[in-house]
């Protein structure tokens, strides 16, 4: 399995810390530490403890019960943990200083996260280590689940974090994921390998009305899918749809009133009064969801990845829409009336309200276990 070959810029920014990454770590250490069965998870890592305003009895982080995730160790006494989606290796990291004799595998399809990672890790395990230790592939996880033999890895932990790296939003990625007003010439691309494939200003510029509009309803679940593909395609050739900002100011335009969302008081929901988001936000999510296949990806990604766990091995899932994370839990439903995987939590670990960032407060981690 070779290196991707990309490197990473002289001098980085400090890594953004993915959510539940605490969590995650948690997970692992019981996974592990046979000594940690039965025992809430919490008493393994006491961030995990609910916040000042929780109450008891809210599914809202929760700690979750672990019991016997790990009979027994592979007999090398090496593990292998699995990133499928590695980005700047923020769960990777924690969990290779968690455990000396763990491998990772880190899988992305960006190779500029790829010579990120490399840095970072660097950083943390030094250069030789992370040489010994750790392998990257280049490419996207479905495409290389697929193409490996049943068994082949034999893994003990694979993560899916299926969110967007902070990096691919800011100004340094320059991919079109969002909509800043500082940079308005930032091109509509979204591809996490801009070598690869469409570009959603090429996917703006080709597709029929019909057929942007079924993707603005089912991957940006818009009731008015119909009018804002006929607004867009009749507008195409006359604006530089093409740049993020051109097209947010576009829909801001003919669509001002957007889904409402619920604005917190006090930590609580209050349902009198809507914060709404911004007309744009949807239609940004339907373009990267169709320009990356990300559904068709974790569709088929899925039942690969859980071919190269070990039994008792664990298939961990990060979710940040209801899209995607509809998809997971049916897909584990059906796994577990199969007999093929338990659940390892009862209850969904969901990500901090408080979070500085908002697209992850809506995270949400799902974790089976390999049973056949």
């Amino acid at each position: 399995m070779s290196e991707a070959d990309s490197t990473a810029p002289a001098a980085l920014p400090e890594m953004h810390k993915p959510v539940l990454r605490k969590e995650v770590a948690a997970l692992w250490q019981a996974y592990f530490r046979p000594d940690l069965d039965e025992k809430p998870l919490s008493a393994v890592q006491p961030s995990m403890v609910p916040g000042p305003g929780h109450k008891p009895g809210n599914k809202y982080r929760e700690p979750a019960p672990c019991p016997s995730i790990r009979p027994d160790l592979p007999q090398n006494g090496q593990l292998l943990y699995v990133d499928a989606t590695l980005g700047e290796a923020g769960h990777a990291r924690l969990l290779l200083e968690q455990q000396p004799q763990a491998q990772l595998l880190g899988i992305d399809a960006d190779p500029q996260m790829l010579g990120r990672a490399r840095h970072f890790l660097d950083a943390a395990l030094g250069s030789e280590q992370r040489q010994q230790r750790c392998r990257f592939v280049e490419r996207r996880f479905s495409d290389y689940f697929c193409s490996l033999d049943p068994g082949l890895l034999q893994a003990d932990m694979i993560l899916f974090d299926l969110g967007i790296s902070l990096f691919h939003y800011n100004s340094e990625a320059a991919r079109g994921f969002s909509f800043r007003p500082e940079d308005p010439e930032e091109l509509l691309d979204m591809r996490l390998n801009p070598a690869q494939g469409q570009s959603a200003a090429e996917l703006l510029q080709t597709l029929s009305e019909a057929e942007l509009a079924d993707i603005l309803y089912s991957y940006g679940e818009l009731r008015n899918s119909r009018r804002l593909a006929r607004l867009i395609v009749a507008q195409r050739d006359n604006m530089e749809l093409h740049k993020a900002q051109v097209l947010a100011h576009f829909l801001r335009q003919i669509n001002p009133t957007a889904r409402p969302g619920k604005k917190k008081q006090n930590g609580k929901h209050n349902k009198g009064n809507k914060a709404k988001i911004h007309p744009a936000t949807q239609v940004f999510q339907a373009l990267r969801i169709a320009v990356g296949d990300e559904l068709g990806q974790l569709k088929s990604g899925l039942p690969a990845a859980l071919e190269q766990l070990r039994t008792y091995g664990l298939l961990a899932v990060i979710t940040f829409h209801s899209l995607e994370d509809r998809l997971v839990k049916q897909q584990f439903r059906d796994w577990q009336d199969q007999g093929r995987v338990q659940w390892v939590y009862k209850k969904t670990i969901q990500a901090s309200h408080d979070s500085p960032l908002p697209s992850e407060r809506s995270a949400k981690l799902r974790v089976v276990r390999r049973m056949d």
